[in-house]
């Protein structure tokens, strides 16, 4: 019985431990085979492995400050909508593709990263990091002087004892009297 109960734990012990790392979010708009970078911001999380790619799509680089990739794959936007329903009878579905569209991206973030390139058959578009970086400083700033804000603004008065009141108070009376 001992020797089952060992191989149970021993069973439910993770064998893989993930831990999340920097990532980067990029929102991007697809509008007739024209990807846009809206938005890209950092936050701490996971990236999809990404071990399966299309042949042919777009390809995004992450350059680095000494113009290496750091990171790329090929992916395609996800135009097709599949759309499902019931008539009362019948399941009913159906695909749409739209030309037009906004998706997200999850992509690692590096020290080092100077810029995101998408590319698609000869044509190259770029994000710039550098100036989404200096926001990061200035977020970090900002979010520091909120906190001491708080802090300042809510820090507790020291309360006073109700007989150091009273006796403060016999005090001043007496002062009072003496002049």
């Amino acid at each position: 019985m001992k020797k089952i109960s060992w191989f149970l734990i021993l069973l439910l012990i993770p064998l893989v431990y993930a831990e999340p790392t920097s990532i980067n979010v990029l929102n991007l708009e697809y509008n007739n085979e024209d990807i846009n970078i809206l938005e890209k911001f950092s936050t701490i999380g996971y990236y999809p492995d990404r071990n399966i790619q299309p042949e042919k799509g777009y390809l995004l680089k992450i350059m680095s400050q000494e113009n290496t990739i750091l990171y790329s794959f090929r992916f395609l936007p996800p135009t097709t909508e599949y759309l499902d329903g019931f008539d009362g009878t019948y399941n009913l579905g159906r695909s749409e593709i739209s030309n037009k569209l906004n998706f997200s991206l999850i992509i690692p973030s590096f020290e080092n990263e100077k810029e995101i390139l998408i590319v698609k058959e000869g044509e190259q578009m770029s994000y710039d990091l550098t100036e989404s970086n200096k926001g990061k400083i200035m977020l970090g700033g900002l979010l520091i002087l909120i906190i001491i804000f708080f802090f300042l603004a809510f820090k507790k008065k020291k309360k006073v004892n109700p007989e150091e009141k009273i006796i403060k108070k016999v005090k001043e009376e007496l002062k009072a009297e003496q002049k």
